[in-house]
């Protein structure tokens, strides 16, 4: 089968499947059973892939149809890594190899956040692995060689951890802001007490949609973005990127500001400003973030001395309304802080 597929019917998606084992299995095969996800979950997204490019309009409804089948399970006994490889039915797992693998990978895709790094990664990890055995791990480390992003967080969360979020959203509109409360809650608190991760919320409106990206750090988190039109809900991952449930979507009036994150005092200024913005903190200074209003990280600045004042030079950058993440020392949670360039 390594040259030649042999299946028992020419489903469009079973062809999808097996032509894509010809990378994902057979080219770079896993290098155990625990690790049957590097074979699985792959062949699988050659499913969704295939859709995409050639029947896109069955797209969502495929990734709808992974996500239903992990969900009902995936807190009590799910995690993709192969936690029992004397048991063959665990090994081949629908639910737990097939759907959520599948699922992780569009999830990686998301978290990547470009296309051309998330294919020009996966290139990488079939022409340095070829014609051997990889795991997740060295899926992992080729990612983030290829992309410059830090996953252990993610492939704790999603790969090796248990559960999944459930979001609870308040938003309120006032002045040409629109104010969002995002609450996560786990459902295997016990295995994954927090994911942390990015997310889409779509403002759905008469006058047009939009759709902004969030990046979720702490269990409850309200952004502020510049949008005016008039909205009635908030949908929450448009786009079915990470598997997650949702609560309750409500109006609060009462949301009028970003709360204070905990008791460290952080302020930036002038703001707006024009090119330079100065802050300072209660505490010493250990890290900071910018990012666009869309959510791209722009910027990283991690500071060895750290101290309690520090300055960024926006000249580079073009006017509109920017993000910063302030970490500041003894704490991993950031403090954020909006920015506008005139």
């Amino acid at each position: 089968h390594q040259t030649m597929s042999t299946m028992y019917t020419f489903e469009f998606w079973l062809v999808a499947h097996e032509l894509g084992h010809q990378w994902f299995g057979d080219y770079v095969t896993c290098a155990s059973w625990s690790h049957i996800f590097v074979n699985e979950a792959f062949a699988t997204y050659s499913e969704y892939l295939a859709f995409e490019h050639f029947r896109p309009a069955q797209a969502r409804s495929f990734m709808d149809e992974l996500h239903d089948e992990v969900i009902p399970d995936y807190a009590t006994y799910g995690t993709a890594f192969c936690d029992d490889t004397t048991d063959e039915g665990r090994i081949f797992n629908y639910s737990l190899t097939y759907a959520k693998g599948g699922a992780i990978v569009h999830s990686l895709r998301f978290e990547v956040n470009n296309d051309s790094l998330f294919f020009a990664a996966l290139k990488q990890y079939q022409q340095q692995n070829a014609y051997g055995t990889a795991t997740a791990q060295t899926l992992k480390e080729v990612f983030e060689n290829v992309t410059g992003l830090n996953l252990t967080d993610f492939f704790n969360q999603w790969y090796y951890g248990v559960g999944y979020p459930e979001f609870d959203v308040a938003w309120n509109q006032i002045g040409g802001q629109t104010f969002l409360s995002v609450t996560e809650n786990a459902t295997a608190p016990n295995s994954t007490p927090f994911f942390n991760t990015s997310l889409e919320l779509k403002l759905p409106s008469v006058q047009g949609d939009t759709t902004m990206r969030v990046f979720i750090t702490q269990p409850n988190q309200v952004f502020v973005f510049n949008w005016d039109n008039p909205i009635s809900t908030i949908v929450v991952d448009p786009n079915q990127w990470i598997l997650n449930t949702v609560g309750t979507i409500t109006k609060n009036t009462a949301l009028t500001d970003i709360p204070a994150v905990e008791d460290v005092q952080v302020n930036i200024y002038p703001v707006p400003t024009q090119n330079i913005v100065a802050i300072s903190a209660a505490k010493p200074i250990t890290n900071i973030r910018l990012f666009d209003i869309s959510g791209r990280e722009i910027s990283e600045f991690n500071y060895s001395n750290a101290g309690t004042n520090s300055t960024i030079d926006l000249t580079a950058y073009a006017a509109g309304t920017y993000v910063l993440n302030v970490y500041v020392a003894n704490s991993s949670t950031p403090i954020r802080k909006l920015v506008v360039k005139q």
